[in-house]
């Protein structure tokens, strides 16, 4: 748990998987790579939440990139 998605993103090699636990991420994320994000949704919710920072929710800037959960 590195309480970063943005984190897990970076530590991720093209084509991995980066599993994100439920809860709510007040961070910016960029996805700059093809991977998937997966949330864990199984009893909550996973959401990135962008509100008052510069910039957006989620950029996605690569091809590939699966968001799911």
């Amino acid at each position: 748990e590195s309480g970063s998605v943005q984190r897990g993103v970076d530590a991720s090699n093209a084509g991995g998987i980066v599993w994100v636990d439920d809860g709510t991420f007040n961070e910016n994320l960029l996805v700059n790579k093809s991977l998937t994000i997966n949330g864990d949704g199984t009893e909550n919710t996973t959401v990135i939440d962008g509100t008052g920072l510069n910039g957006h929710g989620i950029t996605v800037a690569a091809d590939n990139v699966t968001l799911s959960g």
